[in-house]
Parts: C-alpha cells; structure tokens; sequence
C-alpha cells in the first residue's frame, strides 16, 4: 500500500475508534444496540463536560490573587513603609523588643509662660518694688508693701513648675511599654492615638499632682490659722493701758465677695491698689493670703503699656537710684492665654 492509503485507512481507523469509544462499556459486551449507544452517548457527555469544567476551573484559577509569602529580615523603617504602603492588610511584622522605653519614640518639650521668662521675676523688678515702699503705717491693700512677696510667689511657681515637669518626664521616660511576644507593630495611625493617649495621661497625672499639692498647702494654711507676717489676714492691735500691754487679734474683712472676713474663708479679695493711686490696679488681688490671691490675680495692667506706665509713675521710685526700663508682657505671645487669664488657669 501506499503512504496515502496508509494514511487514509489510519483516519478511518481512528475515526471509527472515537465514534466507538465508551468509557462505560461493561466487562461483558452487550449485544443490543440501543444500550451501546446509550453508553457511548454518555461518554461523549462525560468528555464534554469535563473538559468545560477544566477549562472553567483554569481560567477562575487565573482570575484569583495568589498569596506568596516574603520574609524580610530586619528590615529599615523606610522598607517597612514601603511594603505596608502596598499590603497593609497582608502585612505582618513582629516585634523584636517587648520592652520599649517611652523616651525612644516620645519626646515633650514644655513651653512655659511668658511671664517665668520676663524681667518682672528678676532681682531688678524685686528692687524696684522694694525702693518703692513708702515709710509710715502699712496699708495690706498696698502693691507696695504686698506686691515683692507676691511676685517672688511667682518666681517661685516658675520654679516649682519647671522642677515638677522635670521630674516627671524623668518617670515619663524611664516607663516602658509591654507587648506580647508575638506582638506585631502597630499601624502608624493607631501608633500617633496610642502616643497621644500616653501624652496626655502624662499632663493629666502631672498637673492634678501640682493641683492637689497646692490645694493642700492652703487648706492647712488655713485650717490652722495661721496668721500672716504681713497682717493679710489678722490685724494685730496693742493697747498700752497703765502698766499692761494688751494684744488683741481683729479678722481682716475685704470686699470681694462682699462682707467677707478671715475667719471664716482665705478666699477673701480686694484690687490691689497704691494709696494715691486714682483707681485700682486691674485684675491684681489682694487677700487673706498672698498665695489665693495671686492665683486669683491677673497680669493684664503688665500687659498694657498705657497701665504699666501709670503703676510705674504712681511708684515714685528714685530713677538715680533704681532702673525703670521695663518690657512689659507681649500680648501676641502665649495665644492661649489672654491678658486678663487668671493665674490659677495658666498653673491648671
């Protein structure tokens, strides 16, 4: 035979193959028609069917995103943003300390008032309150005579607060955080929340600390007795009556609240003024104690140039002797605190 013969009897050899080919034929071949055709019916569906589910199955597996695990070791925190930037959500980096002092990720730098920066808690503005005091009797609503103490009060809560914020960011710092060992890092925004949540236990813890402290100082001050030096709360009166000299205690009274005496309350007030003064100095108290009054002091006359002026002049101090170049306070600083804030709010 030919090669074409060959060929043409092998197509009809593979045809007749295919059109009989049954997947279903039983091990013993059956003789009716009607079921060898049935099988191979069923073999062709078979076939058909398979091969839809093949190809189905072959184009959805193409479809899907493959997950294909990296490890990166130690990797740089550039590298690190860089890969959550792209898979945040598959990403997973664990944590190699589970002990991060707070110093390493957390770093505060207080700013403080103005006025703990100012000349009016220096010597010189000392002096010049002290060259200021005039002889005679002492009068206890007198900037003259109350004002030195008072400012040196000030001084001293500058002090006080600038040791107490040091001291607690020293605790601050040394605390640590404490993770799991299989903790993994945070996102970056609930890191900032996380960070801002410690930051603001901190100023919370510190300045109810400060608080309650100052609270507790006026409290025994005053459930004590105690009788000022300067006779803010007590007046001392001696009578010389033949051979006897008598002493006798009177409660100061001031006007703010109205009637109010020492006795009973150190949350007694007056405007402090100078004795030839035409009016009051604004916002500055006088009281039953140096230190509530201040509190409840403003230093709005040391904001105004025009009020600072006056309170200078109505001093009389000798300028051969005493400087009166002073800057008063900047009205454009510190914007979260206006002229007439109360002491007591700027140390809250």
């Amino acid at each position: 035979l030919s090669s074409g013969q060959r060929l043409h009897n092998l197509y009809v050899l593979m045809k007749q193959k295919i059109k009989q080919f049954n997947i279903f034929e039983s091990k013993i071949p059956s003789t009716d028609e009607h079921d060898i055709r049935n099988t191979i019916l069923s073999t062709r569906l078979f076939i058909v069917t398979l091969t839809v589910a093949v190809i189905v199955l072959v184009f959805y597996t193409s479809l899907i995103d493959q997950t294909r695990i990296v490890i990166i070791k130690s990797p740089t925190f550039e590298q690190y943003a860089t890969l959550y930037e792209k898979s945040s959500e598959t990403l997973t980096c664990s944590c190699t300390q589970i002990s991060i002092p707070y110093d390493k990720f957390i770093h505060l730098s207080p700013i403080y008032h103005q006025v703990c920066s100012s000349q009016f808690i220096t010597d010189k503005w000392f002096k010049y309150i002290n060259d200021s005091r005039p002889g005679g009797l002492i009068y206890t609503n007198d900037f003259r005579w109350l004002g030195l103490f008072q400012f040196q009060i000030l001084e001293n809560f500058c002090q006080l607060s600038s040791k107490t914020i040091d001291d607690e960011l020293l605790i601050f710092y040394s605390q640590t955080t404490h993770l799991s060992q299989t903790a993994t890092i945070a996102s970056n925004i609930t890191f900032q929340l996380q960070s801002q949540a410690l930051i603001e236990q901190f100023q919370s813890t510190t300045k109810n600390n400060f608080l309650r402290l100052l609270q507790l100082i006026q409290d025994i001050t005053q459930a004590n007795k105690l009788i000022s030096g300067l006779n803010t709360n007590y007046a001392i009166w001696a009578y010389n009556y033949t051979d006897f000299l008598f002493t006798t205690f009177v409660t100061q009274e001031y006007n703010m609240p109205a009637n109010c005496i020492c006795q009973v309350t150190y949350k007694c007030f007056q405007l402090s003024s100078i004795t030839s003064f035409r009016d009051y100095l604004p916002g500055f108290l006088n009281g039953c104690f140096l230190l509530s009054s201040l509190l409840q002091s403003t230093l709005e006359c040391w904001y105004n140039q025009t009020c600072f002026k006056q309170l200078i002049y109505e001093m009389n101090v000798s300028t051969t002797t005493t400087t009166t170049n002073f800057t008063i306070l900047d009205p454009s600083r510190n914007n979260q605190y206006k002229p007439n804030t109360t002491i007591i709010t700027i140390v809250n």
